[in-house]
């Protein structure tokens, strides 16, 4: 049975659908789709779910900025979705995840880790999406985050992931130098080759809620310490692809990774979060 099946049997039994409020609200055909964007601290309020009624949840942490001089691309933020039978009626607290700055130049920083997006810290409705980890700098391994950080050149590891995929290894110490490309929400960043080139972000994920195959959560593509040469691209639009004279910046509000930038750029910063409810309205 679809969740739509279930709706309208429980609307045939004498029910009501769910009412509520909060973001900005886009209809799309029988269903109301709530869109959380702004960073930090938000309410959703639901104020009727009658008995079998189905709330579907959609949460994407921020992405991880890109290594700065030879950097790895940045970790995609978790994407991640569920759903929840009878939720209860009252005030849900939010909080949409920041993406992480890019690493700077001419210091060795690594990009930072993207925040965590949470749908109500408390109890049984709790629901996360991890930031994820900012790419190596030069010689500098990949941090770890939802999806791992790609590494930056000479450095052979990138970052571990806790809701996502690992970030890719440097591959080469061959001129010009390339990096890791950074963890998506479904592929791991891939490595630099022998050829040389930089590692390509990790794929993302797609929402239809809105419109076909909106994409969230890929991975920074990882820059090569030689600038604008063979740098890698992002993991699909969501994620920046690595650049020369500096990372591209991920899409925002996608949770997508940051570029890696060359010797002299500076990494691209990662998506901030986004948190999507949907529910049949009628």
């Amino acid at each position: 049975m679809t969740i739509q099946q279930a709706m309208l049997g429980t609307v045939a039994s004498g029910g009501a659908f769910i009412a509520a409020t909060g973001g900005s609200i886009v209809t799309v055909g029988n269903y109301k789709v709530h869109i959380f964007i702004s960073g930090g601290a938000d309410t959703f309020t639901i104020t009727a779910a009658p008995p079998g009624s189905v709330l579907e949840r959609m949460v994407v942490g921020g992405g991880g900025g890109g290594g700065g001089q030879g950097g790895g691309g940045g970790g995609a933020g978790a994407f991640n979705e569920n759903s929840i039978t009878s939720p209860a009626v009252r005030v849900y607290n939010l909080l949409i995840g920041a993406g992480g700055a890019g690493g700077v130049n001419p210091a060795t920083t690594p990009g930072q880790n993207g925040s965590i997006t949470i749908f109500d810290n408390s109890g049984a409705y709790e629901f996360v999406a991890n930031g994820g980890g900012g790419g190596g700098g030069n010689a500098q391994l990949g941090q770890t985050g939802a999806s791992g950080g790609g590494a930056g050149n000479s450095a052979s590891t990138g970052g571990s992931a806790t809701q996502g995929n690992i970030g890719g290894g440097a591959g080469s110490n061959a001129n010009p130098y390339p990096s890791g490309g950074g963890g998506g929400s479904t592929a791991a960043g891939a490595f630099g080759t022998s050829a040389p080139t930089s590692g390509s972000g990790g794929s993302g994920s797609n929402n239809n809620w809105t419109g076909p195959n909106d994409n969230f959560c890929a991975g920074g593509g990882g820059a090569s310490f030689v600038a604008d040469v063979a740098n890698g691209s992002g993991g699909g639009a969501s994620g920046g692809p690595g650049g020369g004279s500096g990372g591209g910046v991920a899409l925002s509000q996608r949770g997508g990774g940051g570029g890696g930038a060359g010797s002299l750029g500076v990494g691209g910063n990662g998506g901030s979060g986004q948190i999507r409810i949907r529910y049949l309205f009628q």
